[in-house]
């Protein structure tokens, strides 16, 4: 949530202003950040990002407080936690804290919870580990479902559809050092893909793969079409870095550093990386909108199984009685109708109300306990009264207690008949 953040670009630490500002859109961060101190587990917290293409959602809409717009992200956080604690008490679940990032060019949403629930039981604060996203095949088909059924319901990009398949791909890692550093350069960059002067021996001190990575992506946005015409463009930097071309593989390529060779090695994929840029299955994208269009119904089930799971495992004091789940229901539910100045006026007023009747409940209690304490015979009266003698009384002599006195038994040096006692 802050303005801007430490970056690692170029061989140097950059502070990276965010601008617009992050926007804060659900939850307490300093109550978040609470809860997450508290926790004396190993993993303390979760997070999560859903980020959305630059043309999926209009900026100078979001910004300016788009309605309908705001709804439905409203809706898809909403339906997020759902998944994460289904089965689960909504008096249980941890805070969530959701913020924004534009800077980058597109709206991103980063999510933050403490991977734990909360209960009170007999008055006590009861604290359960608890992991929204496990590391099982369950948790990661279900996750993907829950993408699939936000994409689909609001007309968003399919990220596994075969048409959008991206040119140039590689290891996470890389590609978000990639991303930092293409924007840190920005005009530096010709479109043939050449480093001006400045700047350059910043460059040139980043991880190689870094540097190669940049370099087929610049490539990638020029034009180029093919495998060969990309291997002509990334040879220069490859022998400026001394690496090479490992191998190549029907969908990948593979390059190594010439000195420490499979040691330290880049696998770049994509659809630039195959000999012939693949042509998309007209039947795969037909199975892929048929999956599409069924996600909300296996999304419904899988929430329900992980109820089960849940009530199966948990203290009945962290679980919600069995509900089916509606996911689209959730995902279409109308934005709450603003309040009319009355009713938000009446709303004030009762809730300043609460507060004094809390207030004159609190002075009549504490008014009865002093008129209790000060009751003569009664209360802390007798107490008092009782310290007093006590305090009135003769010091006692504790010596007479600590050193009695002592009677000494015979030698066994001395011969006597009389047994020692």
């Amino acid at each position: 949530m802050s303005d801007s953040h430490a970056a690692h670009i170029a061989g140097a630490w950059e502070v990276v202003l965010r601008d617009p500002a992050p926007e804060l859109i659900a939850g307490d961060g300093h109550l978040v950040a609470a809860c997450i101190e508290a926790l004396e587990t190993r993993h303390r917290y979760n997070c999560a990002t859903l980020s959305f293409a630059p043309d999926e959602i209009d900026m100078t809409a979001w910004r300016s407080g788009d309605r309908e717009l705001r709804r439905k992200i409203s809706a898809v956080l909403v339906l997020w936690a759902e998944v994460a604690w289904s089965g689960i008490a909504p008096e249980a679940r941890p805070p969530m804290l959701a913020g924004t990032h534009l800077h980058a060019g597109h709206l991103e949403i980063n999510i933050l919870v403490p991977r734990a629930l909360f209960r009170k039981v007999c008055g006590k604060v009861v604290l359960r580990a608890w992991n929204p996203h496990p590391p099982t095949g369950e948790s990661r088909r279900i996750w993907d479902t829950y993408q699939d059924t936000v994409n689909h319901a609001n007309g968003w990009h399919d990220p596994a559809d075969p048409n959008r398949a991206a040119a140039i791909s590689g290891p996470s890692w890389v590609l978000k050092r990639t991303a930092a550093l293409d924007r840190w350069a920005g005009c530096l960059f010709t479109s043939y893909g050449n480093v001006g002067d400045e700047g350059a021996d910043r460059v040139a001190v980043e991880d190689p793969r870094v540097q190669i990575m940049l370099a087929a992506r610049i490539l990638a946005r020029c034009g180029v079409g093919n495998r060969e015409a990309l291997l002509s463009g990334i040879e220069p930097v490859l022998a400026d870095l001394g690496w090479r071309i490992d191998h190549l593989r029907p969908d990948a390529i593979a390059v190594c550093s010439g000195r420490e060779g499979r040691d330290q090695q880049l696998i770049l994929r994509g659809t630039l990386c195959h000999p012939t840029p693949p042509i998309p299955d007209p039947a795969t994208a037909l199975a892929r909108r048929s999956i599409l269009s069924l996600a909300s119904g296996h999304l419904a089930e899988a929430m329900n199984r992980r109820a089960d799971d849940a009530r199966r495992v948990l203290h009945r004091a962290f679980c919600r009685p069995p509900a089916p789940a509606d996911p689209m229901g959730i995902l279409r539910a109308p934005r709450p109708a603003p309040l009319s100045i009355r009713d938000r006026l009446a709303k004030h007023l009762r809730e300043l109300l609460d507060r004094i009747a809390a207030l004159i409940q609190q002075a009549q209690v504490m008014d009865a306990l002093t008129r209790w304490a000060e009751r003569p015979g009664g209360g802390f009266g007798a107490a008092r009264d009782q310290f007093s003698r006590l305090a009135n009384m003769p010091p006692i002599n504790m010596s007479e207690f600590h050193n009695p006195p002592q009677t000494h038994a015979p030698s066994t040096e001395h011969e006597t008949e009389t047994p020692t006692p």
